[in-house]
């Protein structure tokens, strides 16, 4: 699954390298990964620079049907289900600082796990997210939002079709290990962001 209309400089992550982001491009992939009503988790380190309001991170805002949007406003992490709701974990990142993000559906819940910490924070949402598979799914930014790209770093953004459990996402910030290897077994895609931006689960 290749990755497209992004280039960047490289730069030293919190675990191996990380991609570039000038709130100018984005990282498109041609699959939504995250559709459907089914549990999911999406996890990423990031290192922002600014905290404006509406910055896409990991997203297929403005692409499909149920579009939906893990992003800051005003640095506040928070999970964007089109049409339906903003969800906020109540967790405001510092800039100039790598933290780990992540963010699940288990049944019915969204809940965040940022910093190796649970957000007290959950929602719930049962929506059919990118609806028969449309939209795309971008990291930096999204597709038609404009200003709203990232700006900062971002480093092994990790897709699984599963909730995976907290104690597991929360080793991931405590012991700095690479994503692909939690629960490998559900991991529908893994973009590290040390050599190119291409996904390590397709390729």
């Amino acid at each position: 699954m290749a990755v497209t209309a992004l280039s960047g400089q490289r730069w030293q992550g919190v675990i191996g390298s990380s991609a570039s982001f000038d709130g100018t491009d984005n990282a498109q992939v041609t699959s939504p990964l995250v559709t459907g009503t089914g549990n999911f988790t999406i996890s990423c380190w990031i290192y922002p620079t600014s905290n404006p309001a509406n910055t896409h991170f990991v997203t297929t805002y403005n692409s499909g049907t149920t579009d939906w949007a893990l992003r800051t406003d005003s640095g506040i992490v928070k999970w964007y289900t089109e049409g339906v709701a903003t969800d906020s974990s109540g967790v405001t990142l510092t800039i100039n600082t790598w933290h780990h993000v992540a963010v699940k559906r288990t049944g019915t819940t969204i809940s965040f796990v940022i910093d190796g910490t649970v957000s007290g924070n959950t929602f719930t949402r049962s929506e059919d997210y990118n609806a028969g598979g449309s939209g795309t799914f971008s990291i930096g930014g999204s597709v038609g939002a404009g200003g709203e790209n990232f700006v900062g770093y971002i480093s092994d953004v990790a897709v699984w079709n599963t909730a995976v459990d907290d104690s597991d996402l929360q080793a991931i910030y405590n012991d700095k290990t690479f994503a692909d290897g939690t629960d490998n077994s559900d991991l529908v895609a893994y973009y590290p962001l040390n050599v190119d931006y291409t996904d390590s689960v397709a390729s």
